[in-house]
């Protein structure tokens, strides 16, 4: 990866269809510490069950996280829910 960091192993899709709060969400993605990974956008896909396809279709890393636009995550909780204390890998 670029700048000698690892390379992601897990992407992060956050979906969005816009609603307000997409900005608030962006930007607490954007101060995760702790890990690396990619982002990705999936905006205005519908139903539901499109946006999930797309995100399985597109996803080049082992892991995904989706997040909704309206979710405002803690500034580490990429990292416990990649790497969950105890050690193993989460697979959700």
């Amino acid at each position: 990866a670029e700048s000698g960091q690892p390379t992601p192993a897990t992407t992060v899709f956050i979906l969005t269809v816009g609603d307000p709060a997409f900005g608030a969400c962006r930007q607490a993605l954007s101060q995760q510490t702790g890990t690396t990974f990619h982002t990705v956008v999936v905006k205005d896909v519908c139903p539901f069950s499109a946006a999930a396809q797309q995100m399985i279709t597109s996803c080049e890393t082992e892991f995904f996280i989706q997040l909704d636009e309206d979710m405002v995550l803690n500034p580490d909780a990429v990292t416990v829910i990649a790497y969950p204390p105890g050690g193993r890998r989460s697979t959700v």
